[in-house]
């Protein structure tokens, strides 16, 4: 397996993570990498807990399914970029379900970065390092 050489422009910056996803699977594989390269992660498999550890946690970054029991991916997404407490978190979401929606999803200001499944964990950490290196806010979500 590939991984990067450097993950952010600060080498030094270990995040606090939250990864929500309804597939096990995937929430382990994620925290397994992102733990390797001294990441915190905190994972759940649905958008009531997902926000409960949001809430508990305060993450630089949330990386969420769209598709996800209760809460859905993107209206967690949405909740949060409306409310100021979280005005510094940055927000990946992923699907397999839904395709070429990037567009749309960065249009209406509800995420910070968008990811379809199944990926390379070198992908992800390629966004990762874009979205958190982001200037300024997008959070009105209307």
């Amino acid at each position: 397996m590939l991984y990067l050489a450097f993950v952010f422009e600060d080498e030094n910056m270990k995040l606090k993570i939250v990864a929500v996803d309804d597939d096990k699977k995937v929430t382990i594989f994620i925290k397994k990498e992102l733990e390797k390269l001294g990441h915190e992660i905190f994972t759940a498999g649905d958008g009531e807990s997902g926000l409960k550890l949001v809430e508990k946690h305060q993450p630089d970054l949330l990386i969420c399914d769209m598709l996800i029991p209760g809460i859905h991916g993107s209206e967690l997404s949405k909740q949060l970029k409306s409310n100021e407490e979280y005005d510094s978190l940055k927000i990946i979401l992923m699907t397999g379900v839904y395709k070429k929606i990037n567009w749309l999803l960065e249009k209406k200001s509800w995420t910070d970065g968008f990811i379809e499944k199944p990926f390379e964990i070198s992908k992800l950490i390629s966004l990762m390092d874009k979205v958190m290196n982001k200037k300024g806010r997008r959070h009105n979500g209307k």
